[in-house]
């Protein structure tokens, strides 16, 4: 699906505050093409996004801290020695008449539990994991709706600005024909009028494009470089006619982290049942007796009663978390469900009237534009009625512009429901024919 004045996007005007692709400027490379802005797609964006964001590394480091964490939780606590020496000094002797006992106690794990709790270790490893991943998919939804709105307001402050120059024109013509004698003030003022509509929306245009492609730098972390908007022309070719919704929320990231959520809880809830089987503390060790110069041998067992502590409170509310994780993930299924209805809605909406305007609205508009400036050149219409006529037509264009915007923002809303795989091929620039 083309857009009208495509011409225009080579303008200076089209350079945005925004990325040069990483390494795409190289040293006697810019001046060798006349310092010309690299053109930025859509794809090249996504990539800078997630190639080098604070928060994906922050989830990376929290990953690395989880496996840490299950590491430590699966190792036998350290065996411990005991050097004890009784009855020395005094009436007894000297330090070689005491006696000197050297034990040394080792804790073994009973019931699994230092094998459980590595297994819940991991299990939350998982779920940073999956966190990883739906705060990628977040982000690259962030910066492709970010890139649309970018690409949208240049092409409005285009537009306005072709507007205010020819309302100029049109303005400096009445006045010519007013001193003239030829026309009534009258259309002097509506003349004016028309400018200084025409002067405010173009400043607004350009200051919503100013903040839009500013949003666009900030989320690539690149202020201060240069970069034309390339098309968001790939976001028009996701198609979701296939979809269902229950295939489709399967595949969300939000539900994914839930999931592996509910396997962390359970795999708590069989550390705390493994942790209400007591651990066996084993010695062994050797007296010396120095008065006689004879040797003993030890050996000690200790096992915990487990009359008032059977670790019953950390298993009840395990289990009751884990009933917690299991209704929030039926919760936010039911979600998921209302969020893809109102985005497919949506999108379904957006596309249709985006077809429309393309293919039948802005047409028939352009068509009655160059009617007018025939009948204007033939002496059968006035200039201020061509110029309403033209507004309509600028009019329509915007309309199709802002039309475009929501069709593509739509469709990156329902990609993210229904778990991201669009744009995720988007990113490793994937043929326009596997983006579906």
């Amino acid at each position: 699906m083309s857009k009208p004045n495509d011409a225009r996007r080579v303008s200076p005007g089209r350079w945005i505050v925004a990325l040069l692709v990483a390494g795409a400027v190289q040293t006697g490379g810019a001046h060798a093409r006349g310092d010309e802005p690299v053109r930025l797609s859509v794809s090249d964006a996504l990539s800078r996004a997630v190639s080098a964001h604070p928060e994906l590394d922050a989830q990376a480091a929290e990953i690395e801290a989880r496996e840490g964490e299950a590491r430590q939780a699966g190792l036998w606590s350290n065996p411990s020695i005991e050097l004890e020496a009784d009855e020395i000094g005094g009436d007894r002797g000297g330090l070689g008449d005491g006696e000197t006992t050297v034990f040394l106690r080792q804790t073994i794990p009973f019931g699994g539990d230092r094998s459980r709790a590595r297994n819940a270790g991991l299990a939350a490893t998982r779920v940073a994991q999956q966190t990883l991943r739906q705060r990628r998919l977040d982000l690259l939804a962030r910066t492709a709706t970010a890139f649309v709105e970018a690409d949208a307001a240049q092409d409005r402050a285009e537009v306005r600005q072709e507007l205010l120059d020819l309302a100029r024109e049109a303005a400096d013509a009445i006045s010519a024909r007013v001193e003239a004698g030829r026309a009534s003030p009258i259309e002097n003022n509506r003349a004016r009028v028309l400018l200084e509509t025409a002067r405010s929306a173009a400043t607004r245009a350009r200051l919503e494009a100013n903040a839009a492609t500013g949003e666009l730098a900030a989320i690539l972390g690149a202020p201060g470089l240069e970069a034309s908007l390339g098309h968001p022309q790939p976001l028009f070719g996701f198609n979701f006619s296939e979809e269902t919704p229950q295939g489709a929320i399967e595949a969300n990231a939000r539900l994914a982290v839930q999931q592996a959520e509910i396997a962390r809880r359970a795999a708590v809830l069989r550390a705390e049942r493994a942790g209400a089987i007591p651990d066996v503390t084993v010695g062994a060790g050797m007296r010396r007796f120095g008065a006689s110069d004879e040797t003993a041998y030890l050996a000690s067992i200790e096992i915990p009663i487990p009359v008032f502590d059977r670790n019953q409170g950390n298993i009840a509310a395990a289990a009751a978390r884990e009933t917690v994780s299991l209704l929030e993930a039926d919760a936010l299924r039911r979600e998921l469900m209302r969020e893809f209805a109102l985005n497919y809605g949506r999108w379904r909406r957006a596309g249709e009237h985006y077809e429309s305007l393309r293919t039948q609205i802005l047409p028939a508009s352009r068509e009655a534009y160059e009617a007018s400036r025939e009948a204007y050149r033939e002496g059968e219409l006035d200039l201020l009625n061509l110029l309403d006529v033209q507004r309509e037509y600028f009019d329509s264009r915007i309309a199709l512009i802002d039309a475009r915007s929501r069709f593509a923002a739509s469709a990156i809303d329902l990609d993210l429901v229904t778990g991201g795989r669009r744009l995720v091929a988007l990113l490793e620039g994937a043929p326009m024919e596997d983006i579906q």
